[in-house]
């Protein structure tokens, strides 16, 4: 259950209106191009909780929080009746090698 909904960035909608009125520089471009899939990547992770069992969690999306003056924002953050579920949604693209996990 979406409580929050997942909203397009502010700093995405500006790139995009910007795009078409005049030509990024390289080091624009590839901000633009981050942000545009970091955003799918967002979306598709919301996409797959929604098809998952864990639909029916409470589920807050784009969290801007502050603590001792630090700004910092949580991508999702699912509440089941036992545990909350922090995600920062990364979308990466190529080959993922898995390692062994760490024991602490």
């Amino acid at each position: 259950m979406i409580i929050l909904p997942r909203e397009e960035p502010r700093h995405l909608r500006i790139r995009r209106l910007l795009k078409s009125r005049m030509t990024f520089s390289d080091k624009e471009m590839r901000q633009f191009l981050n942000d545009e899939k970091g955003f799918a990547g967002e979306c598709l992770f919301d996409d797959l909780i929604t098809k998952s069992g864990a639909s029916t969690y409470v589920q807050l999306n784009g969290l801007l929080l502050e603590w001792n003056g630090n700004l910092f924002q949580i991508d999702s953050l699912l509440a089941s009746p036992y545990r909350i579920y922090l995600y920062d949604v990364k979308n990466f693209e190529g080959i993922l090698h898995r390692r062994r996990p760490m024991v602490f």
